[in-house]
């Protein structure tokens, strides 16, 4: 069965799954993206250990221009919902319109799947993600799922 990486054009970009090698740049990458967060939670996003848990337990992801890691998202299946996170774009790359392709590849793979949602959580710390995903069909759910200090904050998008 294809991946997501099978549904998913943008430029001369590729998406492509984790592999060892990338963990280390990888970690960076989502550290200094999600770097605005490190005073609330004492620490920084990630770490080599907690990003390769991550990667043995859901379906990762690597954007990479000419072999340049230049993003990832990470599926999890939850029947009826395919949830996806920690969607990280480089901030060269930000505005390109590579974000909305990876969500549309996730998108397309969730329907040919029969999947009946989509599902995301955001960080409180950062409700400008709320304005951004709504731009693509996504609403609030309610839920709110506590994470050290940090809410988390459900949104779903019915795919029909």
């Amino acid at each position: 069965m294809p991946n997501i990486a099978h549904y998913f054009s943008f430029k001369d970009c590729r998406l492509r799954e984790v592999q060892d090698g990338d963990i280390d740049a990888l970690v960076a990458l989502i550290n200094e993206a999600y770097s605005y967060q490190d005073q609330a939670k004492g620490q920084p996003r990630t770490n080599p250990a907690h990003l390769r848990g991550r990667v043995a337990e859901t379906d990762f992801y690597v954007m990479t221009h000419e072999d340049e890691l230049i993003g990832c998202v990470y599926t999890e299946p939850k029947y009826p919902a395919l949830h996806f996170g920690l969607l990280t774009v480089v901030p060269a790359w930000r505005g390109t319109g590579l974000a909305p392709a990876i969500m549309a590849a996730i998108e397309d793979y969730a329907k040919a799947n029969n999947y009946k949602t989509l599902e995301l959580d955001y960080m409180s710390l950062a409700p400008w993600l709320k304005t951004y995903y709504e731009k693509f069909g996504f609403q609030a759910t309610g839920q709110i799922q506590k994470w050290g200090t940090i809410d988390l904050i459900r949104m779903k998008k019915d795919l029909g």
